[in-house]
């Protein structure tokens, strides 16, 4: 019975301690409630300020369908032969559509040019592609002011050049789906226009250049099949060039018909809506601002009542002793 009594004061005593602790929390709260709401204040109103400084960003997408292309190949001992004359005649796993538009987009030597032809460095973030930006509430003054702020004027064109391609290849983006097998090429910029710019202008030069790379293999091959014909007397391996030759004279003659090489386009990029943007959350900022700053604030309150009740405790000991 004694211990039953006991085991009850105990469980009081730790439930009072509690209440203590609570009721010193809630009153240390209440003594610094005017510093956590000037700090939360003061963090909520520059996220505010930061969500009102960033320009929306819209996208500009279009969907591609990969188009089948077989390649014809040599099998045996005359394959080999013509490998090691430098003559690709088919046989090995071709990239696909959305693998070399990727691996173009990764190229710098590729990308230099691309963006040299087009001019991207110097339109991508010129004052007529700034025009463009929409702000919040319309107010473009505080990204104005930090833009002239943070501009470099000294930077030569092969830096301007560099940052493009850096610049770019997060900009654009290139994914497929594993059903559909349908590729979407798509583009993010605070400039509407720019972003459709993008794409248009990359689909175009990265299919140009496969195209003639592809091309002046298919040639290389047309040539090669052509040379063993006329010193051959097998009249079975004639006609197996010969059909093989055909096939990719076919090849490169619908190569010709289609606007893309390997791929046809679903749908066009297309300039998006003014009010179709895609970010940034201002919303979604000053909120996790306002609720990050205001639990900070409670511990930087908490911590410094921890350390001033230390101090106040050691003064003590000193004292008594």
């Amino acid at each position: 019975m004694e211990t039953k009594i006991q085991n009850l004061e105990n469980t009081t005593h730790i439930q009072n301690e509690d209440e203590i602790d609570l009721r010193e929390l809630g009153k240390t709260i209440a003594r610094y409630k005017w510093s956590i709401l000037l700090f939360t204040l003061i963090v909520t109103s520059l996220a505010i300020l930061f969500a009102l400084s960033k320009p929306n960003e819209y996208e500009s997408k279009t969907l591609l369908m990969p188009q089948e292309s077989s390649k014809p190949s040599l099998g045996g001992g005359l394959a080999a032969l013509a490998g090691m004359a430098g003559v690709d005649v088919g046989g090995g796993g071709a990239p696909g559509a959305e693998e070399s538009f990727n691996a173009l987009l990764t190229n710098f030597d590729f990308m230099k040019t691309y963006i040299e032809k087009y001019d991207i460095h110097n339109k991508l973030d010129s004052h007529q592609s700034i025009k463009n930006y929409q702000f919040a509430l319309g107010y473009d003054k505080i990204y104005t002011f930090l833009e002239t702020k943070s501009s470099d004027k000294n930077i030569t064109k092969d830096e301007l050049v560099f940052n493009t391609f850096q610049n770019i290849s997060k900009t654009i983006m290139i994914t497929a789906d594993k059903k559909s097998s349908i590729i979407v090429m798509s583009a993010k910029h605070n400039d509407p226009v720019m972003a459709q710019y993008l794409v248009e202008t990359f689909l175009s030069f990265a299919s140009s250049y496969l195209k003639t790379k592809d091309m002046k293999d298919n040639d290389k091959q047309i040539a090669y099949y052509n040379e063993v014909m006329k010193n051959t007397s097998d009249i079975a391996l004639k006609v197996k060039l010969a059909e093989l030759a055909s096939a990719l004279i076919q090849k490169k003659v619908l190569s010709d018909a289609n606007e893309f090489y390997n791929v046809k386009q679903f749908t066009k990029p297309q300039i998006a809506y003014v009010k179709d943007k895609i970010g940034p959350k201002r919303a979604l900022i000053v909120v996790v601002a306002f609720v990050t700053s205001l639990i900070l604030s409670i511990f930087l309150v908490f911590l410094i009542e921890f350390i001033r009740g230390d101090k106040e405790a050691l003064e003590e000991i000193k004292s008594e002793a």
